[in-house]
């Protein structure tokens, strides 16, 4: 499980970095929460990919519109595609135990 490093905004040159609400992406893309594909379909939206997700796989697989289908293509053909910001946004989290 991961989350948010807390240099994120500075990597992708930003004061402030969010998950689209899911009212929001469903206006923007008309697709419901979980079929949401990972471009961006408005020039205000800074889309923002996690590089270890391309740079260490050589597919990438997401769903395409609908729940029932998926696309799997090859990654670095989804980055030219795309046209992401890459940056290293994700860090392990650790779960805290009582002690």
């Amino acid at each position: 499980m991961c989350r948010s490093s807390p240099n994120c905004c500075r990597q992708i040159e930003r004061r402030k970095a969010t998950l689209a609400s899911p009212e929001f992406a469903a206006s923007v893309t008309q697709c419901v929460t979980g079929a949401v594909p990972p471009c961006a379909f408005d020039a205000s939206i800074v889309l923002v990919v996690d590089s270890p997700l391309v740079e260490g796989n050589e597919e990438s697989a997401f769903n395409a519109g609908r729940l029932d289908r998926s696309i799997v293509m090859n990654a670095a053909d989804y980055v030219r595609v795309a046209n992401p910001l890459l940056a290293d946004i994700s860090q392990p989290f650790a779960f805290p135990f009582a002690s």
